[in-house]
């Protein structure tokens, strides 16, 4: 097999993943829409379900390039693009056709959602294996500000919360890596 083709093989897979995840997803969001789990907001459900995921997404990505014999490449970002894409539009078409969230400016609000949630996941993961890669406490440091910006947000924006305060924490730390990755060229 050529590298062509296993890339693109590779690629596939990830899609793949994705639309499988979705699929699961979906039957077992089907399978329990009348579970006091699924009552309720729903949007922090699924904003919580893809923290979830955006988190093993980052952690594959991890091993597979430490087992890279080449290292990091740019090429590794399209991966996580592609299981974002695949998984987000299934889902959402999903749980909009099951009648799981019923509103549009819900689905939109969803939407924006995972779109600032994987740039944030994936520029994290760039940031973490080309600049800051010499600073082993980088990681420590991203939890730590996500901790604090929660704590300041409850403090000084109690009305903000559910997918509000998903949205804005991600906001938020999208800034911050770009201001970090300003000062420390």
């Amino acid at each position: 097999m050529s590298m062509e083709n296993k890339t693109k093989h590779n690629f596939l897979n990830w899609a793949l993943s994705g639309i499988i995840l979705s699929l699961l997803t979906l039957i077992f969001f089907y399978l329990n829409r009348n579970s006091p789990i699924l009552k309720g907001n729903i949007t922090n459900r699924i904003a919580q379900l893809f923290i979830v995921v955006g988190v093993a997404v980052d952690s594959i990505l991890d091993l597979s390039v430490e087992q890279n014999l080449n290292g990091y490449s740019r090429k590794i970002l399209i991966k996580p693009v592609i299981f974002f894409i695949s998984f987000s539009c299934l889902f959402d078409i999903g749980i909009f056709l099951l009648k799981i969230i019923s509103s549009l400016k819900l689905l939109l609000t969803l939407i924006i959602f995972e779109f600032l949630f994987a740039l944030f996941t994936i520029r994290f993961f760039h940031l973490e294996k080309v600049k800051f890669y010499k600073y082993k406490n980088f990681s420590k440091i991203v939890v730590f500000f996500i901790l604090a910006t929660i704590i300041l947000l409850i403090i000084f924006v109690p009305s903000l919360e559910g997918i509000g305060l998903y949205i804005t924490i991600c906001v938020v730390g999208i800034v911050f890596f770009e201001i970090l990755n300003l000062l420390l060229k």
